[in-house]
C-alpha cells in the first residue's frame, strides 16, 4: 500500500499543461509500484500498443518502455508527461581487487550512492558459487551501506589460492548500479604434508662450497640467490624458476678488496626480484645490483660512510618494495668500535644514506645480523656482544625520512655466552622477528633458542622460545633464519648429532608450533654434515631455500648445492 500511494502523490504532482512533475519531497517510487495496479485508477503497460483501445475519460496509464504517461481523452491516448527516474551512482565504490586475511580477520567495505531522484538508496549484495566457498558477506547491523567480509574455509581446503566476485548493488526501488569486486583468499602453506625437493648446483666444476652463507629468495620463491665459492673467490649466483625449472640468470662477480678472498657475505632481494644488494666486507663495500628483463647490471657500488670500517657489508637486507636497504658493520677499527649500521633509500635509479642507526652503547658486535621489513618502515640490528656477549637486539621504526629507536629486547633466558642477535629475520608486515641465540642453553649446553617476538602498536612482546631438541652444541638458528610476509611461519637450522637439520614452525595466534623437520625428506639423499649454508624462505611462506655447502656434486667432492623445498 505505501508504494501505491507514494506513486499516486508522485501521479498526483503531474502538470498536465506543462507536461511536468513535482516531486513530493517524501515521494518514493519502488519496484513494487510497477505493478499492474497502481490505485488511484493508475495502471501500467510496457508499449504503448498494449494501451487498450476504450477508456474512462481522463484514466491514466503509465507506459514503462517509454516512461511516458498517457491520458485517455475524446477517443484517444495522449502523452502527458515524461517520468525520468535516473540511475543511482556510486560516490563511493567498492575496490577492484580485496585480498583477504589468511589469519580469518575481517575485512571492511564501504560504499556509498546517490539518486538524482533524491529517493532512498538500498544496498544489497550478489556472490557469485566461488566466493560463497570461502567467504561469508553481511550488512552492518546499524549502516546498510557497510559490509563485513569473514573468510572461512568451508570445503577442507587448507592451501592454494581462492577467488570470487561480489556484486554490490545500489537500487533506488526502480533502477539498479553494479559495482563488482573480486576477493582473493590465498590459504597459507601446509608444512605438515611432505615438500617436494629440487636440488639445485652450479654446474662449474671449479664449484666449492656452493651454498656457502648467504641464501636469499624474493616473495613467491622464483628467484634465489647463492653464493659460490669459486677458487677461492665468492661469486653470487642468480637462479630463476619458469614452469618449475632452474636455470641460472646470472653470475656476478665481486668487484674491489684486497684479494681473492673477497666475498658476498650478505644479501638481500625485494619481492620482485629486480633489486639485490650484497655485502662483501672483505672488500668494505655493498653493491646494488638491478635486473630489467633477464639482464644484471650493477647499478651503485656502496662504500661506508665512516673510514676506517673494516667489516662494512657483513651483514645486509633489502626491503620488498625495493626502495630501501640496510647494512651494517659489525665492527672496526675506528674509535667507534663495535659497529655501525645504514639504512639506504632509493631516489630512481641512486641511493643515499637516509640515517645512520648510530649503536645505543658501546659493544663490540653491533649490526652482526641486520634485517628490514617489506616498506622499509621497521629495522632490526642485533648485536650479540653487549654484556659479555649475552647479547640483545634494537628495533627501529621510520616515520617520514626519520629512523627513531622503538625498543631494545633481549631473550628470556639469555645470559652471558649465549649471543642473542647473531641472526635475525623480520616478516614482511613489520609485526613478527625471529631473534637467535646460538649457545643459549635452554635445552642443553649450547643448544640454542630462536626467539619469536610480535608488535602490537609499538610495543614488542617475546612469545616463544624456540628450542628444537635437547642436543647440545645445537646452536639453534645458525647460518641463517627464514620467516615470510605474514609472520606465520618460519625456517631455521639447529645441529642433531652433528648434522645440521631444518625446522619449520608455524604461528596460531601467539602460539608457535613445529611443523616439519626437514632432514632427508626423500630418503635416497644424505647430506654430508646436513643443511649447513645460508637459508631463506619466500614471502609467501611456501618455497625454503637452504645452503649444503659440504653435498657433494657427482665426483666433484664438497662442491655444495642449494636445495628448494616446496610445500605440500
Amino acid at each position: 500500500m505505501a508504494a501505491n500511494r507514494s506513486m499516486t502523490k508522485l501521479l498526483n504532482a503531474f502538470d498536465t499543461v506543462n507536461n511536468k512533475v513535482t516531486f513530493d519531497s517524501d515521494s518514493t517510487v519502488t519496484a513494487a509500484s510497477k505493478g499492474s495496479n497502481l490505485g488511484a485508477g493508475i495502471s501500467t503497460v510496457t508499449n504503448v500498443s498494449d494501451l487498450p483501445s476504450v477508456a474512462q475519460a481522463y484514466s491514466k496509464i503509465l507506459v514503462t518502455g517509454t516512461n511516458t504517461l498517457y491520458q485517455y481523452s475524446t477517443g484517444g491516448w495522449y502523452p502527458i508527461a515524461i517520468i525520468n527516474n535516473f540511475n543511482p551512482a556510486f560516490t563511493t565504490s567498492p575496490n577492484g581487487t580485496y585480498e583477504l586475511s589468511r589469519t580469518g580477520a575481517a575485512t571492511t567495505v564501504t560504499v556509498l550512492a546517490t539518486d538524482s531522484d533524491d529517493v532512498p538508496i538500498k544496498y544489497i549484495t550478489i556472490t557469485d558459487s566461488s566466493f560463497d566457498t570461502f567467504a561469508t558477506i553481511t550488512h552492518d547491523s546499524d549502516k546498510h551501506n557497510v559490509f563485513t567480509v569473514i573468510p572461512i574455509d568451508s570445503d577442507g581446503s587448507n592451501s592454494g589460492a581462492k577467488s570470487g566476485v561480489v556484486t554490490f548493488r545500489a537500487s533506488d526501488g526502480v533502477n539498479v548500479s553494479n559495482a563488482n569486486s573480486t576477493f582473493t583468499l590465498s590459504f597459507g602453506p601446509d608444512w605438515s604434508a611432505v615438500p617436494t625437493k629440487t636440488k639445485i648446483i652450479t654446474g662449474d666444476a671449479a664449484s666449492r662450497l656452493y651454498g656457502l652463507g648467504t641464501v636469499c629468495t624474493n616473495s613467491d620463491g622464483t628467484y634465489v640467490g647463492a653464493r659460490n665459492h669459486n677458487n677461492g673467490v665468492a661469486d653470487y649466483d642468480i637462479w630463476y624458476k619458469s614452469g618449475g625449472s632452474w636455470s641460472k640468470q646470472a653470475t656476478l662477480v665481486p668487484t674491489g678488496g684486497s684479494g681473492p678472498a673477497s666475498n658476498y657475505q650478505s644479501a638481500g632481494m625485494s619481492d620482485d626480484g629486480a633489486y639485490l644488494v650484497l655485502g662483501d666486507q672483505n672488500a668494505a663495500k655493498a653493491f646494488v645490483y638491478y635486473r630489467t628483463g633477464t639482464s644484471w647490471a650493477l647499478q651503485q657500488t656502496i662504500t661506508c660512510p665512516i673510514v676506517n670500517e673494516a667489516d662494512f657489508g657483513w651483514s645486509c637486507d633489502m626491503s620488498g618494495d625495493g626502495n630501501y636497504f640496510i647494512v651494517s658493520d659489525r665492527s672496526s677499527t675506528s674509535s667507534d668500535y663495535g659497529g655501525q649500521a645504514w639504512v639506504y633509500k632509493r631516489s630512481g635509479t641512486s641511493w643515499s644514506v637516509e640515517q645512520q642507526l648510530t649503536q645505543p652503547s658501546s659493544s663490540s658486535n653491533y649490526g652482526y645480523s641486520v634485517c628490514i621489513d617489506k616498506t622499509g618502515t621497521y629495522a632490526f640490528v642485533g648485536d650479540w656482544g653487549y654484556n659479555s656477549d649475552t647479547g640483545r637486539g634494537y628495533i627501529w621504526t621510520r616515520s617520514g625520512t626519520t629512523w627513531t629507536l622503538q625498543q631494545t629486547i633481549a631473550g628470556s633466558t639469555t645470559a652471558s655466552g649465549d649471543r642473542f642477535g647473531s641472526v635475525s629475520a623480520i616478516s614482511g608486515n613489520g609485526e613478527h622477528l625471529a631473534v637467535n641465540a646460538p649457545y643459549d642453553d635452554d635445552g642443553a649446553t649450547s643448544s640454542g633458542t630462536v626467539f619469536m617476538f610480535s608488535r602490537s602498536g609499538t610495543t614488542w612482546t617475546q612469545r616463544a622460545a624456540i628450542t628444537p631438541g635437547a642436543n647440545a652444541s645445537g646452536v639453534t638458528g645458525e647460518y641463517g633464519i627464514g620467516i615470510d610476509d605474514a609472520g606465520e611461519n618460519v625456517v631455521f637450522s639447529h645441529t642433531i648429532s652433528s648434522v645440521k637439520t631444518m625446522f619449520v614452525y608455524s604461528r596460531s595466534g601467539n602460539t608457535w608450533s613445529q611443523t616439519r623437520q626437514l632432514d632427508g625428506i626423500d630418503g635416497t639423499e644424505q647430506y654430508t654434515n646436513g643443511m649447513t649454508g645460508g637459508r631463506a624462505m619466500s614471502g609467501d611462506g611456501k618455497v625454503i631455500f637452504s645452503g649444503a655447502y659440504y653435498n657433494n656434486d657427482g665426483s666433484n667432492q664438497g662442491a655444495g648445492a642449494v636445495y628448494e623445498f616446496v610445500s605440500g
